[in-house]
């Protein structure tokens, strides 16, 4: 990481929302898959994404931005430690368009898959210097000339109720990124930013 980095969480711990969910990572012709002798299905797995996505058509090259982009991501989880293996179906049919942490399926199931992954970013995370401010919700991102300076939030929001809790500044350094999850599901929030 190299820098000082705060992750703010409005959840109380690392990971939200995602550390509890049962999903696989799509991404296809990865290290894993290639050694399991899996195809490189991208161009299939960008042409099924397209078509299941409400105007996905629209978006193409953003959804192929995503798919390669994510096996990007998991050669870089790799060259920090991290083991992935091939998705399964009824725990014996690897499948070429998903992919979990190794160990973390069980009878075909990822019960604990993101958990997994959670965990290992976590430590890495944390072992490079990141810090966390938990119960902190953001209630706006702070401009001056055009570009982000840092986040309005409110500490210590009660059951992530971003009207409740502290309000504070936080001044970022060289720049806020962010990584809230879960809005892709706000179609009301997407339609006014799209």
């Amino acid at each position: 990481l190299g820098n000082s980095v705060l992750a703010l969480e409005v959840s109380d711990v690392y990971g939200g929302i995602s550390k509890s969910a049962c999903l696989y990572y799509y991404a296809t012709g990865t290290k894993s898959q290639t050694e399991a002798g899996l195809p490189d299905l991208s161009e299939a797995l960008i042409e099924q994404t397209v078509a299941a996505y409400p105007q996905g058509e629209k978006y193409p090259k953003h959804i192929a931005n995503c798919i390669n982009g994510m096996k990007d991501m998991i050669a870089w989880s790799e060259g920090l430690g991290m083991e992935w293996e091939p998705g399964w179906i009824d725990g014996e049919q690897k499948v070429a368009m998903c992919l979990a942490p190794k160990g973390s399926q069980e009878s075909g199931n990822s019960y604990r898959m993101l958990s997994v992954a959670e965990d290992f970013y976590n430590d890495v995370f944390v072992a490079n210097g990141g810090e966390y401010l938990f119960g902190t919700a953001i209630t706006g991102l702070v401009m001056e000339d055009g570009r982000v300076v840092g986040v309005q939030v409110n500490d210590k929001a009660k059951d992530n109720d971003v009207t409740t809790g502290t309000p504070h500044f936080i001044k970022a350094r060289r720049g806020v990124v962010l990584a809230s999850g879960g809005f892709g599901m706000d179609v009301a929030w997407r339609v006014q930013h799209d």
